[in-house]
């Protein structure tokens, strides 16, 4: 999420399904400036949104049209990709709180993709890549459900 005067704002949602496929990648033109791209965490720079035109509104639209509110959203602390979106869900699974340690505190979606996936991700020095994390977030709870972690 790239930073405005308003604070975090959206900067870009994917969306895969339990399929691993990619169902919704917007790259999402904010309410205001961009005055940092965070680009560490965002993945996003200033070349990433020339020519955007998807807005906020437009996320919301797709939102309705193809989720329900049986849908189960899955993410990793999951809570300030929804409040950045303007959007409550009552079908939350996030995997910062189903993977806490034995201390309670969460771990973050790179150690939990090595650790339980094998996987390692997040090494780009361009910042995160939206579609590596859903998808490693629906694996990771694939996994859990089947009983192999």
């Amino acid at each position: 999420m790239p930073y405005t005067k308003f604070g975090l704002e959206l900067g870009r949602i994917t969306i895969v399904n339990y399929k691993l496929e990619t169902v919704y990648d917007a790259v999402v033109k904010t309410s205001s400036p961009i005055t940092d791209y965070n680009t560490i965490w965002s993945g996003l720079t200033e070349r990433d949104y020339e020519g955007v035109e998807t807005t906020l509104e437009d996320v919301h639209r797709w939102i309705l049209e193809n989720i329900s509110a049986e849908t189960v959203l899955i993410g990793h602390s999951l809570e300030s990709d929804l409040h950045a979106m303007k959007v409550k869900h009552g079908t939350v699974v996030d995997t910062s709180v189903v993977f806490q340690d034995s201390r309670g505190y969460k771990q973050s979606l790179k150690a939990l993709a090595e650790t339980h996936l094998g996987r390692t991700i997040q090494t780009s020095r361009t910042g995160h890549d939206s579609q590596e994390d859903a998808q490693c977030c629906m694996l990771l709870m694939i996994k859990r459900v089947l009983g192999k972690i």
